[in-house]
């Protein structure tokens, strides 16, 4: 029973999200939540922090706030709306969504600007020793938001995206 009591006595350090390993993190959310999937560049502490706060985030699943919240989560930066906008909100020749139903949301994308490489050494315009093209930075591809709204809002919303110009 000293073992069992030893694993008993240790497993509020397992829960508990300052202290918990990443093997016990990734285990614990699929287990209870169903949350296995997590982008390649999404480190210990920022898990962590996703552990500490689902609860908040199921609590709070399909409001505007809700839907922010967790994107924010992942890095993404949103606007969500959910009131019509009228005639004299549109503006012409800009693509709008016009949302019309009780259950219609718009999530609206601010754009992520790939990461350019440190390493780089700059004279005048020109570089030396290396390509001047961005590398991938930490941000989510359209198919990874879709999976990620599919998890925040319920069956019966309308989710929307459109991505912000710079």
């Amino acid at each position: 029973m000293d073992h069992f009591d030893a694993l008993y006595d240790g497993f509020y350090q397992s829960i508990n999200p300052q202290t918990a390993s990443e093997e016990f993190l990734n285990w614990w959310l699929y287990s209870l939540f169903g949350w296995a999937w997590f982008p390649t560049w999404f480190d210990l502490p920022r898990k962590r922090a996703f552990y500490a706060n689902i609860t908040r985030y199921y609590a709070r699943r399909g409001t505007l706030r809700g839907i922010k919240e967790f994107l924010e989560a992942f890095g993404l930066r949103v606007i969500v709306e959910a009131e019509p906008q009228f005639f004299g909100e549109i503006a012409m020749g800009e693509p709008v969504w016009s949302v019309t139903g009780p259950l219609g949301v718009v999530v609206r994308l601010f754009p992520e600007i790939a990461a350019v490489n440190e390493e780089l050494e700059f004279y005048g315009e020109g570089t030396l020793g290396e390509s001047i093209g961005p590398s991938p930075g930490e941000n989510l591809q359209r198919v990874d938001v879709d999976e990620l709204l599919r998890f925040v809002a319920p069956v019966a919303q309308l989710v929307m995206i459109e991505d912000l110009q710079l």
